[in-house]
């Protein structure tokens, strides 16, 4: 210690010698022997920094005064000094293109880390970049630092995102993918990104990066979100045919959806999309499989009707309605609509039976006026039976 102020007093108080800038840099050589001892004083380290700065406020010109810096910098920073390492580091970036590249690189880490832990990522960001545009394309330190940078500006977008401001977050997740495609952060940024879009009601850039997410990410466990993020999406959208092949797909994966609503849903999302083959297909799994609730129940079978009616397939149309009218029969607690739509379904029954016996009475009249030869009405009871299918007939509806 005594030869350190011995160096010191000829370096500061004598500066005037020619010898000052040696003697100034001999000092904090000596600190670094005191600082090899088996226990150093706990001071020495702020001792040594205190001393580097001195020799670059009085000897700046000196071509040791670049690296001495740099190495207070690191230093200040291994001490968890933020704020001064980073003051340190950017006077030496400041220097410009007179400090080599391997203290300028360090320089702009030490000031990126700094950034970092102060949580203060915009500069931080902006100091990873500087680092990475002045580092070597075979430096070893480019993947870390490229992940760093990575982190810098998803912390961004979360910083973002708890403010409330979906919009700006999504923006910053994009970057990640944009600057830092490769990094680990990526996956989050991604996921991230896409459901900030969607909070914003930009659901077509959402649902490209779900898509690509699943694709990418088959087995991560937040792949499991993507599936209703999407249903959502669709939904808001009304592309009632992606929503209904994606909740289909959902029903076969999740065990989180309760069967019953969701074969439902699914039924109504392929009507909603004209898809009449597939509505047919759930309405009728739900039909058949859920009796309960009532109401539900016949509704779905009374849709099958309205759909087996524009299709023009009638035997099918008939047997949902006569399953409308035993299910209404056999009901506890029938309800106002579930005897509407019995009553309903029994008008077409009875008016598409009594068609059938009027073209039959009608065929058998022609029959008799031109004289052909309808056996049934050859003998007396033949001509009685068919005079009282005529008259069953004519009791319900007059023949024109």
């Amino acid at each position: 210690r005594d030869a350190i102020a011995a160096y010191e007093w000829v370096a500061y108080v004598h500066g005037e010698s020619e010898r000052a800038a040696d003697a100034a840099y001999t000092a904090i050589l000596a600190y670094d022997a005191l600082l090899e001892a088996p226990q150093p004083d706990s001071t020495l380290e702020r001792q040594r920094i205190n001393s580097e700065l001195r020799f670059f406020d009085h000897f700046p010109e000196d071509e040791r005064a670049a690296p001495v810096l740099g190495h207070a910098a690191s230093a200040l920073l291994a001490l968890e000094d933020y704020p001064a390492a980073i003051d340190v580091a950017n006077q030496l970036t400041a220097l410009g293109p007179i400090v080599s590249l391997d203290l300028l690189v360090p320089a702009w880490l030490v000031s990126a880390h700094g950034y970092t832990a102060l949580d203060q990522f915009i500069d931080a960001e902006w100091a990873y970049r500087e680092a990475l545009g002045v580092m070597p394309e075979s430096d070893e330190r480019r993947a870390d630092t490229t992940e760093r940078l990575a982190a810098a500006i998803f912390y961004q977008g979360e910083e973002a995102r708890l403010d409330g401001n979906d919009l700006a977050a999504a923006e910053h997740f994009k970057r990640v993918l944009l600057d830092t495609p490769d990094s680990s952060v990526r996956l989050n940024a991604q996921f991230d990104a896409a459901a900030a879009l969607s909070n914003t009601g930009q659901w077509d850039e959402a649902n490209a990066l779900l898509v690509d997410f699943r694709l990418r990410y088959p087995k991560h466990e937040l792949t499991a979100q993507v599936g209703p993020l999407l249903l959502g999406n669709y939904e808001q959208q009304e592309l009632w045919a992606d929503a209904a092949r994606e909740l289909d797909a959902l029903r076969s994966t999740s065990s989180d959806l309760d069967p019953r609503e969701s074969l439902l849903a699914t039924a109504q999302y392929y009507d909603r999309a004209k898809d009449s083959a597939n509505a047919i297909a759930r309405y009728r799994d739900y039909a058949h499989g859920y009796k309960e609730p009532l109401l539900e129940n016949i509704e779905a079978m009374q849709r099958l009707n309205e759909l087996y009616t524009a299709a023009r397939e009638t035997d099918k149309r008939h047997f949902w309605l006569r399953k409308i009218m035993a299910r209404h029969d056999d009901a506890i607690e029938p309800t106002d609509r579930t005897y509407f739509l019995a009553a309903q379904s029994a008008r077409p029954l009875a008016t598409d039976s009594t068609s059938r016996s009027l073209s039959f009475c009608s065929r058998m009249r022609r029959s008799m006026v031109s004289g052909s030869r309808l056996r049934c009405s050859t003998t007396a009871s033949g001509a009685i039976r068919s005079s009282s299918v005529c008259t069953a007939a004519t009791a319900v509806v007059d023949i024109p």
